[in-house]
């Protein structure tokens, strides 16, 4: 998987990058991404300056507009700058946001969700101290079936 095959570099800490707005200003949810194509969806976390945190899960939904979800285990791994390596662990939530020059790498597997018996993912993040904290989050379907499976977008 991902995590397992991939070395992770701090390649842009907030001393390159401009720093971005309050990643986690009130509690935010991402978009609802479809999995039905994928063997996992990694979110990657970026956070810079600030003193902000938030509480994060993965939230298995029915449907592109949830009317039934449940939290679902996933492995992440810390980084800090410029690449010092934390070990993967598998939760159900993890506090983001005490450090700076840190990254999250949060993935969750095709297989937990299906175990939750669910075809949709997204990320979900409670303030826990509301101050600004300056950061982004993306997210990548890893392991697609084949490109004739894929459209043009998963994001629903």
């Amino acid at each position: 998987m991902f995590l397992e095959q991939t070395h992770i570099v701090h390649a842009c800490p907030i001393s390159i990058v401009a720093a971005a707005e309050d990643v986690f200003g009130g509690d935010i949810a991402s978009d609802v991404i479809n999995m039905e194509n994928a063997k996992s969806c990694v979110f990657i976390i970026t956070l810079g300056g600030g003193t902000g945190s938030a509480t994060v899960q993965i939230v298995a939904s029915d449907a592109a507009t949830p009317a039934n979800t449940t939290a679902i285990s996933f492995n992440y791994k810390q980084i800090t700058a410029p690449d010092t390596q934390g070990a993967t662990t598998e939760a159900k939530s993890v506090v983001c946001g005490a450090a700076s020059d840190t990254i999250f790498v949060i993935e969750a597997s095709a297989a937990k969700l299906a175990e939750a018996g669910y075809g949709y993912i997204y990320l979900e993040a409670a303030e826990k101290v509301a101050f600004p904290k300056d950061g982004a989050i993306m997210a990548f379907l890893m392991g697609l079936r084949s490109a004739e499976d894929v459209t043009p977008t998963q994001v629903v």
